[in-house]
């Protein structure tokens, strides 16, 4: 009788512990769970000397969902007030202060997508200036330059459209064509060799490239002789 409940305490360890290794495993890999890229791609990008006479002003429409403001001292121990408003709304007030070693002031804002940004920089030091940096980033992980957006459009038969890629921040990445409306057939164009077809039937198209130090040419065209096609296009870091 000792013998069988030594086999079944023993059983129940075993049970136990490769249930507590799974567990261990199971959050070890949520934890080194990758996430999906975004690249920072260039949006606006300012320069100049900031006197104490009169504010430096940035405006602009956000084109991506997230951006990132960036505050770069060059030269000059001004010290700095950057005001940054949302639609005319003051969201953020940061101070660059060179004398105490601050060289760069940076701020990311979400959910900002076609919503008016207006950057005020201010010289509080009357004696100073600063020679100063203003970098403006998109956050996305679509590589299309200038909107985190696909690109839509209408082709004609015989008609091509070409994209212009941003720099890439991964290994790799994916293109990906959509059918809106039409029955056209249409090709995938990467570097002047068609890579892929879209039938009649076909509603999506996906191709992976990997990165290669060098910027693309990606062309979508109608090789149909007498139908047409709308379409939206993009180029993302991840599916």
């Amino acid at each position: 009788m000792k013998i069988v409940s030594l086999k079944i305490v023993f059983l129940f360890f075993i049970i136990a512990s490769n249930y507590i290794t799974n567990t261990q495993n199971i959050k070890n890999r949520n934890l080194t769970k990758k996430t999906h890229p975004k690249c920072l791609q260039p949006i606006h990008y300012k320069k100049g000397v900031l006197f104490s006479i009169a504010p430096k002003v940035l405006e602009f429409t956000a084109n991506y969902k997230s951006i990132q403001i960036n505050l770069t001292k060059k030269e000059g121990e001004a010290e700095t007030q950057m005001n940054i408003y949302v639609n005319n709304t003051l969201k953020e007030t940061l101070f660059l202060n060179p004398k105490k070693h601050t060289k760069q002031i940076s701020k990311e804002f979400f959910n900002v997508k076609n919503k008016n940004i207006k950057v005020e920089l201010i010289n509080l030091s009357n004696s100073l200036k600063l020679k100063y940096s203003l970098s403006i980033y998109g956050n996305s992980n679509s590589l299309l330059y200038g909107t985190d957006s696909p690109k839509k459009g209408s082709l004609n038969p015989n008609q091509s459209i070409s994209l212009t890629v941003a720099n890439s921040c991964t290994q790799k990445y994916f293109v990906i064509a959509e059918r809106i409306n039409g029955n056209a057939k249409c090709e995938l164009i990467i570097n002047g060799k068609t890579k892929k077809i879209m039938n009649t039937l076909d509603k999506k198209i996906t191709y992976k490239l990997n990165y290669e130090n060098k910027t693309p040419t990606i062309t979508l065209k109608n090789i149909d002789k007498n139908k047409s096609i709308t379409y939206k296009i993009n180029i993302l870091t991840n599916l």
